[in-house]
């Protein structure tokens, strides 16, 4: 249940591209030979100038401030392509020190400046910057048309290495709103023209956010084929940096399949990365999974809490209102786990109202979850299965078999165009092959020929023999050609026979694959589907159980403390009021009538107190606890029997290994039906029979009364009857009562063990 904000917030590592270079080492190299190089053109210190903005604008404000600066002055008046580049540079700066408003002011006079000279390069980067800008800002719509408008252009100019950017950066702001259904074939065809162009570090960034993306749709083995691809290009370009975001994310996978150790172990190698570059969002992403990692695989809530209010706190910074929604998931989970009601509550209802407000559905679907966990700590049983049906609603268009099908047909269609290019180059090289063998076969016959024609000039004694020789080596010539021919045909007859076999068995194997995916897809659906409703009902009824043992405690603390009170309190004040009797005979004349009244009023003080204490004592469960429901039973009968009632007990089967809450409940059930039948049966007899096996405890009691008739009740019950039906529903058991006006009252129960 546990949401890891990771995935989310490192979407912004490459959303945001702007196709600039981080180089800090770099860029001190170019200031120092700026400034210390005096023979250098005007034109070599305008593109130094150019070179040291784009990547100070990156990550230091201030000496990108200062370069701006000195470029506008010198180079801003002269040329429109120096005005925006003053203006792209300038939102880029804004952008990436958390000011969108500015930022969209300074793309948009830059826009307007490069619409005015029709350069269509310049136009197409500030649609994408500008796309950027509107996404930091919620505007999706918008970002979402910058894009198409950006893609289009560098398509119409042939600029395929920033389409595929742009594309990517399309594909990773439907990422970041849970359309995975939208995202991820966009992803595959920047990923295509990236894989055509050998742009290593692009294909790095596609594959790494492709990883995100499953991930997400819980595809975890796809994920993993993806950070792999990613993590090995990073290796290779020892890009420290973007090499530990790929860490943070397998890291969060392997915490999804419950490989923990081997989870604990890759953030390890990521987490000194992040500190090192001071990468909040990478830090964010550490304490989240460390948060998570310390409740699932440690038990330790407070520590969990303790990380994900930091995670919070940074998150907050950032101004990113879908990582505030999951950093807020996280810590209403453990206020939750940790019963601490209403900060649950209180947090829960400010980050459901951001992601109903900005449509994040994957952290809505994990907010109904805690919502349906709630529901049942609270016994709210009505609201949790309202709950449980939104959550069910929303699970299918997120996860539905629709929409991994349709990706697994991407995949399978991108792989498929993938190896038809293969072969297409293969076949190309065999057919360069055969043309240079033909070549060769070719001169080979040319230098026979030669051959000939210097033995016909060297053989001047047998010119004829010579003729008729070259005659017949021309028809044998002649003739081997057309074999060669022949066998050309042949190959080439027989090639095609091969290719349309390999092709349909191909397609053959291609359609069996969609089908079994299909199949696999539909049967783990479901599977999932039961699951979770199985786990769903297991844990509505241990919450069930325990709120039925809490009752009968509450209840049975309720008898004790009523027991104590009649012995402390009434129990004394009867026996006072005795003592006061007794003391007051002294006093009393000497008259018959006056002493008759006195000892039948002593009399009474002594039946309250016996009759107090006999309460008293039925109040508390001492006798059941300590001898065991069978000894507590007959001490009651021998209390309760006498020549107008005769109470009969029967029991087949052990109790001892019965639980001591049923062996009380079953006391009280009984007990109340005896004193029923005291109060109200006018019965001389009463049968009670007890039976006990590997599942059951049943019981019947039955009495020789008056009875009553069932049918003129109208529902009502009484409240020894209502006791009885609460007591045997809390242990979710049964039973029925049959009643007939003088025949006497049956009550049968049956309570599981």
């Amino acid at each position: 249940m546990r949401l890891s904000i990771a995935c989310i917030l490192l979407f912004f590592l490459t959303s945001g591209n702007f196709c600039l270079a981080q180089n800090k080492s770099r860029t001190d190299s170019l200031i120092n030979l700026l400034n210390h190089n005096s023979s250098i053109s005007v034109k070599e210190k305008q593109t130094l100038l150019e070179d040291i903005i784009s990547e100070l604008v990156e990550y230091d404000s201030v000496n990108a401030e200062k370069y701006l600066l000195i470029w506008k002055k010198e180079y801003y008046p002269h040329t429109t392509v120096a005005k925006t580049f003053y203006h792209k540079n300038r939102g880029i700066l804004y952008l990436n020190f958390s000011n969108p408003h500015k930022a969209l002011a300074e793309i948009d006079e830059g826009l307007a400046i490069a619409q005015r000279g029709k350069m269509e390069l310049e136009l197409a980067d500030f649609y994408n910057n500008r796309a950027n800008v509107k996404s930091e800002t919620e505007d999706d719509k918008g970002a979402l048309a910058d894009y198409d408008e950006a893609i289009r252009i560098y398509q119409k100019i042939g600029r395929k290495k920033d389409a595929a950017l742009s594309l990517s950066n399309k594909a990773n702001l439907y990422g970041i709103k849970g359309n995975f259904k939208a995202a991820i074939p966009i992803a595959l065809e920047a990923l295509n023209i990236r894989e055509a162009l050998n742009d290593r570090g692009g294909i790095a960034s596609t594959s790494f956010n492709l990883g995100i993306m499953f991930k997400n749709l819980e595809q975890y083995e796809d994920a993993l084929r993806y950070l792999s691809s990613a993590e090995k290009i990073y290796l290779e370009q020892r890009n420290e940096k973007s090499l530990g975001t790929v860490y943070l994310v397998k890291g969060s996978v392997y915490r999804s399949q419950g490989k923990y150790d081997i989870s604990k172990a890759t953030f390890g190698k990521a987490i000194p990365i992040m500190e090192k570059y001071d990468f909040k969002a990478g830090l964010v992403n550490a304490y989240e999974n460390m948060g998570t990692l310390a409740a699932i695989a440690d038990s330790n809530e407070e520590e969990a809490l303790s990380y994900y209010l930091k995670a919070e706190e940074i998150v907050s910074a950032l101004h990113r209102n879908q990582g505030k929604i999951s950093a807020g998931i996280n810590v209403a989970q453990s206020y939750l786990n940790l019963k601490r009601y209403n900060e649950f509550n209180s947090k829960i209802e400010s980050i459901e109202a951001l992601a109903r407000t900005y449509g994040y559905s994957s952290e809505l679907k994990e907010i109904l979850k805690l919502r349906m966990l709630y529901a049942m700590d609270r016994q709210q049983d009505a609201y949790g299965k309202e709950v449980l049906d939104e959550y069910e609603k929303l699970g299918d268009s997120i996860n539905g078999v629709d929409i991994r099908n349709q990706i697994n047909e991407l995949q399978i269609k991108y792989e498929t165009e993938k190896k038809e290019e293969q072969i297409k180059l293969l076949h190309s090289r065999n057919e360069l092959q055969k043309q240079i063998l033909a070549a060769n076969q070719l001169a080979l016959r040319n230098n026979e020929l030669e051959l000939d024609k210097k033995n016909l000039q060297l053989g001047n004694q047998d010119l004829k023999i010579k003729n008729q020789e070259a005659l017949l080596a021309n028809n044998e010539l002649r003739i081997k050609n057309n074999e060669q021919e022949i066998e050309v045909l042949a190959l080439s007859d027989k090639n095609k026979s091969l290719k349309i076999r390999e092709r349909n068995r191909q397609l053959l194997f291609g359609a069996g694959g969609v089908v079994l995916l299909l199949a696999l897809g539909l049967l783990y659906y479901n599977r999932q589907k039961i699951r979770e409703k199985a786990r769903f009902q297991e844990a509505l009824l241990e919450e069930q159980d325990k709120a039925a043992k809490a009752v009968i405690g509450a209840e049975e603390n309720e008898r004790a403390r009523m027991s104590q009170h009649l012995h402390d309190g009434l129990g004394q004040l009867l026996s006072a009021a005795k003592m006061n009797l007794q003391a007051a005979m002294d006093y009393l004349p000497d008259d018959p009538k006056l002493a008759k009244i006195y000892d039948n009023t002593l009399q009474l003080v002594d039946d309250s107190i016996l009759e107090m204490r006999s309460v008293s004592h039925e109040l508390v469960t001492n006798n059941v606890m300590r001898k065991g429901l069978v000894n507590a039973l007959k001490e009651l009968i021998e209390k309760i029997s006498n020549n107008r009632l005769r109470v009969n007990l029967e029991v087949n089967g052990l109790l001892q290994h019965v639980n001591t809450d049923i062996q009380l409940v079953v006391y009280r059930v009984l007990q109340e039906c005896i004193q029923n039948v005291i109060r109200h049966a006018e019965a001389s007899r009463v049968d009670i029979l007890l039976n006990v096996d590997k599942e059951y405890l049943s019981g019947v009691v039955r009495d020789n009364g008056k009875g009553f008739d069932t049918a003129t009740t109208d529902g009502k019950k009484g409240i020894g009857l209502s006791n009885i039906e609460a007591r045997i529903k809390f242990l979710k058991g049964r039973y029925k009562m049959v009643s007939t006006p003088g025949a006497g009252t049956s009550l049968d129960f049956e309570i599981p063990l």
